[in-house]
Formats: C-alpha cells, structure tokens, sequence
C-alpha cells in the first residue's frame, strides 16, 4: 500500500511545474488578446480608409458633376462665381467666375479664353449677344 501510495505521491507534480503551467496558461491568454486587438485594429483602420477613399471619389465625382453644370471642359480648375457683370462684355449675368487675376468673366467670356482642346478643330469665337 504505500508503495502504490508513493507512487501517487511520486507522480504528481510539484507546485513549480504547476505554477509554470499556470505563467505559460496566462501568457498564451495575454498574446491570444493583444492578437485579437491587433485583428479588430486592422479592420478599423481597412474601415478608416474605405471611408477616406470613398469620401474622396465622391468629392471628384461632385466636382465633375459641378463642371458639367457649369458647361465646362474637362480640365478646367475650380474658380468661384457668382452674380456679376462681366468685365468683358459688360453683361449682367447670374454666374461669373472671379479670376485669381480680380477679373470677373461670363461663362462665354471664360471659355472663349481658354485655349482649344488639340483634338477639337478651332473655330472662330462667336459671342452671344447680352
């Protein structure tokens, strides 16, 4: 009977190797953790920036909406307007851009400034009458 018992006793782990059972339980908790919270930042931040590219496809596609309104070309750049006489042909209009120069200029006027796209042929400016 005591052998048996020995035996027992003999087997069972002493308190250090239960202790390091226990560190090494608790390690694995810790960095299993610290990995999901690395998991749920990288799909905030894949959320972040789908939102940002979006926001920005938006804004570009408002815009190019906004130049189509207006009857402008492709590469014209964004210039505020308003209600005014145009410097040019002294027309009152209800939209005239306001050139980083001071000059306010119709939407005619503005275009016929431009320079002809190269794959449009040039034709002669025409005005409207005002």
């Amino acid at each position: 009977m005591a052998n048996i018992l020995g035996s027992v006793v003999l087997q069972s782990t002493g308190p250090e190797e239960v202790g390091l059972r226990g560190f090494s339980g608790l390690i694995r908790g810790i960095l299993f953790i610290v990995f999901l919270l690395l998991v749920a930042a990288l799909i905030a931040s894949a959320i972040a920036l789908a939102r940002i590219v979006i926001q920005r496809l938006q804004v570009v596609n408002a815009a190019r909406i906004e130049r189509k309104r207006l009857g402008l070309p492709a590469g014209h750049r964004d210039l505020p307007y308003g209600r005014g006489i145009c410097n040019r042909c002294q027309g009152a209009y209800e939209m005239v851009f306001f050139l980083p120069s001071g000059e306010r200029v119709c939407r005619h006027c503005y275009l016929e400034s431009l320079p002809p796209a190269p794959s449009e042929p040039s034709e002669p400016n025409r005005r409207i009458p005002s």
